[in-house]
């Protein structure tokens, strides 16, 4: 690094720089290049950026080769400095004292905050994105931050594209990335520190989580994809991690302890890629340096999704051999599916008819005008049970219900 004169922008001569560490790859101060603020010994690191945002200069490397397989990622590490020293949130120096492998399987140092990696099946996605990095982060004058970096993909080719993500700072002044592209979303850095961006009714629910994790095979094209996770109402956390959650009060701050582990990020609503859909999602990192990202589909925007691309057959009175469209049926006509009474839907199906293979799947539906709960275990060794395919409706008569899925077992409850 060179102190620039302010007036021409090129080198300022009347500051000068003691040779120090030698003449081989330890120095870290040179008369001709000035001083080192990171890398070293030949390690892999390139594409260096800084920028100063709140009380810290954020100092960027791109490691690793810029091919779809060649490992390529963004690091992170901060300083009160311009000129360092440049240290990661474990505490470690952004210079390396001798040749160590960075990147890849044959990591065997995971130095500096890693943002994110090759990841597959985010959103809808459907090609998996890799080698981001060489990347600029923005300051903006909008109170915003913003990360612009380039992605390759696992798609046989090495095209690239450029990617905008939201940055914002946790509660302990470390940066996490928008899980998702910039939308126009408003919420500002400042905000996250000041406001609760989303209502604690809208947070617990059931979340895809994305593990951003440091030594990935990057020659066999590794990519993370998503696992589920549940943040209850009485702040836990279940499924593919066990765990707690919590917000600190006023504010966006999201800590979450996945196993033994604790993150700490941010908690907002943002778009999804491609889609007009909104999301409560969360972005979060450990002090070693793994991100973590989650989220689900708002809620009111997760039951228009249902209503709109849920297909499930059925028909008042009628035996059922295809798929009816539910939401063209219950927006069309709320009282089509039931004479003279609102459609009752239950919770959650469970059904394997639409995998041929035995494989299963749940499907959730949302509940309409108080409805009760019903589940349906579904079992594609019994197609016959089509022709027994019933309505369900809430009778005043006290008779059975039923719920039709294609060729499924069916399960049936006393009304009250």
């Amino acid at each position: 690094m060179l102190e620039l004169d302010e007036e021409t922008g090129l080198r300022d001569y009347d500051v000068s720089y003691p040779s120090t560490g030698g003449t081989t790859d330890g120095v870290t101060s040179d008369p001709y290049f000035g001083k080192k603020v990171g890398g070293g010994y030949y390690v892999s690191g390139e594409g260096p950026y800084i920028e100063r945002i709140g009380q810290y200069y954020y100092l960027f490397v791109s490691y690793g080769f810029y091919s779809p397989e060649g490992g390529y990622e963004m690091r992170v590490f901060r300083s009160s400095k311009p000129d360092g020293p440049y240290t990661d949130a474990s505490g470690r120096s952004a210079i390396f004292s001798s040749y160590v492998m960075n990147y890849g399987t044959g990591n065997s140092d995971t130095r500096g905050e890693k943002l994110m990696g090759a990841y597959n099946s985010w959103g809808f996605m459907t090609t998996g994105e890799c080698a981001q990095g060489h990347n600029s982060i923005i300051a903006a004058e909008d109170g915003r931050i913003y990360l612009v970096y380039h992605t390759k993909f696992n798609d046989g080719t090495v095209g690239h594209q450029v990617r905008v993500h939201q940055v914002f700072q946790n509660k302990q002044g470390w940066l996490v990335a928008a899980p998702f592209e910039y939308n126009g979303e408003e919420p500002t850095n400042d905000d996250i520190a000041t406001k609760e961006l989303v209502a604690a009714t809208d947070i617990p629910g059931t979340y895809q989580l994305l593990v951003h994790k440091y030594k990935m095979d990057y020659a066999k094209m590794e990519e993370v994809t998503p696992v589920e996770i549940t943040l209850t109402a009485d702040g836990k956390v279940t499924g593919a991690y066990n765990g707690t959650w919590s917000r600190v009060e006023g504010t966006s701050y999201l800590t979450l302890k996945l196993g033994a582990t604790t993150y700490n990020g941010i908690i907002y609503e943002e778009q999804m890629d491609q889609k007009s859909i909104h999301t409560v999602s969360f972005s979060a990192m450990a002090t070693s340096g793994v991100n973590v990202w989650g989220y689900k589909m708002a809620p009111q925007y997760a039951l228009a999704w249902q209503l709109n691309n849920q297909k499930v057959p059925v028909y008042n009175g009628k035996a059922v051999d295809e798929n009816i469209n539910l939401a063209s049926l219950w927006l069309g006509d709320p009282t089509s599916l039931c004479s003279g009474r609102a459609a009752s839907l239950p919770l959650s199906v469970t059904t394997d008819a639409i995998t041929p293979s035995g494989c299963r799947t749940t499907q959730t539906l949302p509940l309409l005008h108080n409805s009760r709960q019903a589940t349906i275990t579904g079992s594609s060794s019994t197609p016959s049970m089509r022709s027994r395919n019933r309505t369900l409706c809430r009778q005043p008569t006290g008779r059975r219900v039923w719920w039709p899925t294609t060729a499924s077992t069916l399960h049936h409850w006393p009304t009250h």
